[in-house]
């Protein structure tokens, strides 16, 4: 680990490195500004398991902040990091206001649920295998394509995006500032009442050689290939994208809000 920058802000991971370990004290908050890490829980033990992959822009170590107590997950730069350190105070400023306290109790609450949805993955097994010892490809490109007259309408016309960057999150707009404050999204699709696209749908996520399409528990679900994922009816959150062609259908058949995602 490096320190980089004049104002120590700053840290430089090598791949491999542990950034936070599960049980020690928390003291930032990290924004990751390049790179990816993986996220553990029960590192090194009978147990262990891989719950998400982070990119840059998103941040970690917040939990534990929040919930004012130990690591809850243990943190490992899977390729070269650099992040940003985030002074709790800075933090913990925001609930100093009105709204701030009526609102800090509600983030509790939330970060404990999201504490025990941890401990059930691990409990269930969940896992994102990859093989580390093997670099991406960065000639490939991916593509999602609408492929409905809904799925065109969602995309204001647009007929393809171009992906470029990981985990790529897909979600319905909202110009409510309580929706935007809980959904981040790179990719917002339009999309007028009775709604079947979820504020938070699903992402795109890649390991070193793989691509996987990852439900986003939004409870209305999505089908792959033919198999369905999430929602309330299914237990499977996670499954890999093949090469070419792949159609997605955004919450049940019938809904025709489909989509190709091609590789």
């Amino acid at each position: 680990m490096e320190l980089l920058g004049e104002d120590k802000k700053l840290r430089y991971f090598k791949a491999g490195e542990i950034v936070i370990r599960e049980g020690d004290a928390s003291d930032f908050i990290y924004l990751i500004r390049s790179g990816t890490a993986k996220v553990i829980n029960q590192y090194e033990t009978d147990n262990e398991s891989v719950i998400t992959l982070l990119g840059e822009g998103e941040t970690f170590g917040e939990l534990g902040i929040i919930l004012q107590r130990e690591r809850l997950a243990t943190v490992i730069a899977l390729t070269e990091l650099t992040v940003e350190l985030i002074d709790p105070d800075e933090y913990n400023a925001l609930f100093e206001t009105e709204l701030g306290k009526k609102l800090r109790p509600v983030f509790q609450s939330m970060a404990e649920r999201i504490r025990i949805s941890g401990i059930k993955l691990t409990e269930m097994g969940y896992n994102i295998v990859f093989d580390s010892g093997k670099q991406i490809r960065e000639d490939i490109e991916i593509r999602l394509i609408a492929d409905s007259e809904l799925a065109q309408k969602a995309l204001q016309g647009k007929e393809v995006v171009q992906i470029s960057k990981f985990p790529f999150r897909v979600g319905r707009f909202s110009d409510k500032k309580s929706d935007n404050l809980f959904h981040k999204n790179d990719l917002y699709l339009y999309e007028d009442k009775p709604y079947k696209i979820s504020l938070s749908q699903f992402s795109i996520i890649k390991t070193d050689e793989n691509y996987y399409f990852v439900d986003r528990n939004g409870g209305i679900g999505n089908i792959v290939n033919g198999v369905k994922i999430g929602g309330f009816d299914s237990s499977t959150r996670k499954i890999p994208l093949k090469k070419g062609e792949n159609i997605i259908y955004l919450g049940k058949e019938h809904y025709n809000v489909r989509f190709k995602i091609v590789i």
